[in-house]
């Protein structure tokens, strides 16, 4: 039986064409490639700008610098519940990581336990818009608390009629082979405030955080298929809606939460189990369904609602490439297992 992936890139001949295309002027530095990619995200998010980085987890420690964060007591709020990247980023800029529950209806940060963590040594907070879904944003800015925008599960989302990443002292976008936007690595900081982005430019420098124009020249291909992107996603995220609708009504599963004013754009699709998900994720993969579980390495330090969502998610296989009939057999086997 053929294998479904968990994700995989969009990746055609376009992106091909725009590599050899590069390699053939020789110019394969950090250069106009790089410098057009942001100015494309920043339009999009109605950004000042911002610059090229080598990698997102390099924007996240390029933004805390920037902020001020470097030494022990400069806290940094962070969720308990979120990629390694963003409590090891705190750490190398020489911060202290704030481990933050998380919510359990878009499983972003808590903002009344984000909240009650915020001393006079609070220097930022680190808000991710889990899988493609943005944070309830509003409720960080009344905070007082300078907001990194962690974009690296959306880029073309409302929230309010606003695209995600204007909101934030600053945000940063992945183009990281498994991400939203593929280039295989490398990423941006952008921000609405131009002395942030002197800031930035200066401190990219300093770092020596170039962006290859090779990875830059997929990006941008990528860019321009971002619509396709979403509207595939939505599409299948749909089939998953309605084929678990049912087992949700019965109190089995829950599925994304949907708000008014944002919309997801389903980087991942995760469902939330009322039983511990491993045996499931062991069940589908030995019927070649590669589901995972979200996190892979687990909560930082194990709080409520972290842990529960750690113990009881899995993801569901979904990219622009998957066919609603691999949707529809993915549906089938949870049918038979649930």
């Amino acid at each position: 039986m053929q294998i479904i992936q968990h994700t995989k890139p969009y990746i055609d001949d376009d992106e091909i064409n725009a590599v050899i295309n590069l390699l053939k002027t020789r110019l394969v530095n950090d250069g106009t490639a790089g410098t057009e990619v942001v100015n494309k995200i920043a339009d999009k998010t109605g950004c000042q700008g911002g610059v090229a980085v080598s990698t997102g987890t390099l924007g996240i420690h390029l933004a805390l610098k920037a902020l001020g964060v470097k030494k022990e007591n400069d806290e940094v709020i962070i969720p308990d519940y979120a990629c390694r990247c963003l409590y090891d980023a705190v750490v190398t800029a020489g911060g202290k990581p704030v481990c933050c529950d998380i919510n359990l209806n878009d499983y972003s940060l808590d903002n009344k336990y984000a909240e009650s963590l915020i001393t006079k040594n609070t220097r930022a907070i680190i808000l991710p818009h889990m899988w493609g879904c943005p944070a309830d944003i509003d409720e960080f800015l009344k905070l007082d608390v300078p907001v990194i925008e962690d974009c690296a599960h959306t880029l073309g989302v409302l929230y309010k009629g606003q695209q995600v990443g204007s909101f934030g002292d600053y945000s940063v976008f992945s183009f990281e082979g498994s991400k939203f936007i593929v280039g295989g690595e490398g990423g941006c900081v952008l921000s609405r405030y131009k002395e942030n982005i002197k800031l930035i430019q200066e401190l990219k420098a300093s770092f020596h955080y170039r962006l290859s124009d090779i990875i830059s020249s997929i990006v941008l291909v990528q860019l321009d298929k971002l619509n396709k992107i979403i509207e595939k996603r939505r599409y299948l995220a749909g089939i998953y809606n309605k084929g678990l609708e049912d087992f949700e009504k019965a109190g089995k599963v829950k599925l994304p939460e949907t708000f008014e004013e944002r919309e997801s754009v389903f980087y991942r699709f995760v469902v939330k189990l009322d039983c511990e998900s491993e045996n499931i994720i062991e069940k589908a993969n030995l019927n070649n369904i590669y589901i995972r579980n979200p996190l892979s390495s687990g909560p930082f330090t194990g709080k409520q609602n972290s842990n529960e969502l750690f113990k009881k998610a899995i993801s569901l296989p979904i990219y622009p490439d998957l066919q609603a009939a691999e949707a529809e057999r993915v549906v089938e086997f949870l049918h038979k297992y649930l």
